[in-house]
């Protein structure tokens, strides 16, 4: 029996099954390498966003912090969400005070929900003076966040946030304070103002020479030592709301050597944040 015939037939099987085999190796890597690719686009989309939140004020007038947030955000969100945080900041991330602030989003996993969206689970990394300084990798707080990231035409937005709560830190506001807290659910909030706000007071002036709400950067030092725990900057509306550790707590002016002059003294409680109206004197006589 002439055994040539299923000899090439053999050989062409052989042959077919290698050049498929070779198709579809081919087709796996390009799967891989377009998956890899996809990652890497929304990658940089989230810790883009994450350099950039230092830059927008919160806490700043409306009409600054909208501006704040198209020059920054503008490449990373989607339209919706950029308008909606724009319209509500209260909904939106950025620097909500002036020690500690966001300094990046350290991402923890990436998972697709279905084709053109990604569910991206990170920590948002708050940092000191103290920690850039030195260096180091090190956070003064730690925040979970979770972003819907979909498929733009050729690029990836943010469409969606949650925001989930504080690790704990260990320490409030950074390892330099050596106050010891458990959680940031307790702290500080109220209203700064500033006063006199005319050379003299004359009974009957009314409104016109009341304190006023006053915008300003302020250091929270623990009494027990004089440390500084923090810094936090008041609206302007004078509003602040800060996290701190139970404890007593002196809040000043940084440098308070020239007016306005600031100074409250304000024993935080273990069951929720303490209100406290923190008094300026303007210097004002």
């Amino acid at each position: 029996m002439d055994k040539r015939p299923l000899i090439i037939l053999a050989s062409v099987m052989i042959i077919a099954l290698g050049a498929y085999m070779i198709v579809r190796y081919a087709e796996e890597q390009k799967m891989i390498r377009a998956e890899q690719a996809e990652e890497t686009a929304i990658r940089d989309v989230v810790e883009g966003l994450g350099r950039k939140l230092q830059m927008v004020p919160l806490m700043a007038e409306k009409e600054m912090t909208a501006q704040s947030m198209r020059e920054n955000y503008q490449e990373f969100l989607s339209a919706g969400l950029l308008e909606e945080w724009i319209q509500d900041p209260s909904k939106a991330l950025g620097r909500e005070v002036s020690s500690p602030w966001p300094e990046r989003i350290d991402i923890l996993s990436m998972e697709e929900v279905k084709d053109g969206e990604y569910r991206v689970r990170g920590k948002i990394i708050e940092v000191t003076s103290l920690e850039i300084a030195e260096g180091t990798e090190a956070a003064a707080a730690k925040r979970s966040i979770e972003l819907i990231v979909e498929r733009a035409g050729d690029t990836w937005r943010i469409t969606g946030t949650i925001v989930g709560g504080y690790d704990d830190p260990g320490t409030v506001g950074g390892a330099q304070d050596g106050v010891s807290a458990t959680s940031t659910s307790t702290g500080i909030q109220g209203i700064v103002m500033r006063g006199p706000t005319c050379p003299v007071v004359i009974a009957g002036s009314g409104d016109e020479c009341a304190d006023k709400p006053f915008a300003t950067t302020l250091s929270v030092r623990s009494v027990s030592d004089g440390a500084e725990v923090r810094q936090f900057a008041s609206d302007t509306e004078g509003r602040f709301s800060v996290a701190l550790a139970p404890g007593r707590y002196v809040i000043a002016s940084l440098q308070e050597s020239a007016f306005p002059i600031c100074r409250e003294e304000v024993e935080v409680r273990s069951d929720g944040f303490t209100a406290v109206a923190v008094n300026c004197d303007s210097g004002i006589r």
